[in-house]
């Protein structure tokens, strides 16, 4: 979160910190939550479907890849989108989860 607010230790992710997180780190601006194309992947369905990539098997969206693809973006790069559009995030463990939890929750 930003470096302003005090550092609150939280046991259980939540949707609120999540979508705080999407909006401050910017991943608005290039994932959508409504299904539609942006310079990244919607994430609207996104947790559970399965996904084709430039240069990787085909998988089916789960924890590891989300992690995996906001720490390390150019791993697997998604068919029909640029490599390099996202930088790497090195965030803290509870931070992903947060992402995660709210990624999931885009249906």
């Amino acid at each position: 979160l930003s470096s302003d607010e005090p550092k609150v230790v939280f046991k259980k992710p939540t949707l609120e910190i999540g979508k705080k997180l999407y909006t401050s780190l910017g991943c608005i601006a290039f994932h959508s939550l409504d299904g539609g194309r942006n310079h990244g992947p919607t994430l609207k369905g996104s947790f559970g479907a399965k996904k084709e990539f430039l240069e990787a098997k085909p998988l089916v969206v789960n924890d590891a890849y989300l992690s995996e693809s906001i720490e390390k973006p150019m791993a697997k790069t998604v068919k029909g989108y640029l490599t390099g559009m996202m930088h790497p995030y090195n965030l803290q463990k509870a931070e992903y989860d947060y992402l995660i939890l709210f990624i999931k929750s885009a249906r």
